[in-house]
């Protein structure tokens, strides 16, 4: 079944559970783009907005008119501890702000290869995180990305990446095993501090800046 929700300005709507803004209009052959955003069902989209698994699809039509979904908006599936979940589709290139920051039942990600950056504390706090898998286009892992994603075994960097900003894998206490990618350039202040559980790392000769306190606690 089908459900639709449009807001006053006509630039929101919701399709199979899942909310969007529109980011750019159709123009004539050429589809539009959306984001996924905080679900305009739950009130505030900020708690039990979103629940179960979570499909998101790589294209939508709404009212006749086609769009791609291109990105994962700040805070859209934030503090949603049921979502057990996630399908990213390819196509999608930015995932934002806190985007599911809390969503501790997240148990497995994989970031599409159309991804180039992960913002700010976009999967913090995902407690129940044990396997990440980037693309090989992604270039920036913003601050704090992935901090506190406590049961984390291992990751590995792909070799587009560029930045690990500050604090992205803080606290992840149980990262015991952190390979890094050829083209990493920076390595931000407190990007593994505190992940006791790490013990080595093989730095690459692309690095040029390393934080303050980058591997404080290991």
């Amino acid at each position: 079944m089908l459900f639709c929700m449009v807001s006053a300005s006509a630039q929101s709507f919701t399709i199979n559970g899942i909310s969007y803004n529109v980011t750019k209009q159709p123009s004539g052959e050429s589809p539009g783009e959306v984001e996924v955003r905080q679900s305009l069902t739950s009130g505030t989209g900020q708690s039990g907005g979103y629940e179960g698994e979570i499909v998101i699809p790589t294209e939508l039509t709404y009212e006749g008119r086609n769009y791609e979904v291109t990105r994962i908006g700040r805070w859209a599936l934030r503090l949603c501890p049921n979502i057990s979940s996630v399908t990213i589709p390819e196509g999608v290139t930015f995932i934002g702000d806190a985007a599911f920051f809390g969503c501790s039942s997240l148990k497995t990600l994989t970031v599409p290869y159309s991804v180039i950056t992960i913002d700010i504390a976009a999967f913090g706090g995902c407690s129940g995180l044990t396997s990440v898998e980037f693309g090989n286009q992604l270039k920036t892992i913003g601050v704090q990305a992935f901090i506190s994603c406590t049961n984390l075994p291992s990751v590995t960097i792909p070799n587009s990446l560029e930045t690990i900003g500050e604090g992205a894998f803080s606290s992840c206490s149980n990262l015991a095993s952190v390979i890094l990618g050829e083209q990493l350039e920076v390595i931000g202040e407190n990007a593994f501090k505190n992940c006791n559980s790490i013990p080595s790392i093989f730095i690459p000769k692309n690095v040029a800046t390393i934080g303050k306190n980058a591997f404080y606690g290991c």
